[in-house]
């Protein structure tokens, strides 16, 4: 892993922890697969999902600039399961 995938990967689950709480972030995983690819692993779910480097940054991005939306679909996913 290079200093630029640590960092994506740490201001990534800073911002989950910011919109969704520390315990939330601390059940999370994300993982460098190589190339440019991650795997992000919520709490849900049962597998992570893949996502291309690139895309990370603008997940961190979008939740700190939209965290009720994030917060209110957090909200109806649990409550629906």
């Amino acid at each position: 892993m290079t200093t630029h995938t640590d960092k994506a990967i740490e201001d990534f689950l800073d911002a989950i922890g910011q919109v969704h709480g520390e315990d939330y972030k601390k059940k999370m995983s994300v993982v460098f697969c190589g190339g440019h690819y991650f795997k992000v692993k919520y709490p849900y779910q049962d597998q992570g999902t893949i996502v291309p480097v690139g895309h990370l940054a603008l997940m961190t991005k979008d939740l700190l600039e939209n965290p009720e939306q994030h917060q209110t679909l957090h909200k109806a996913h649990f409550e629906s399961t």
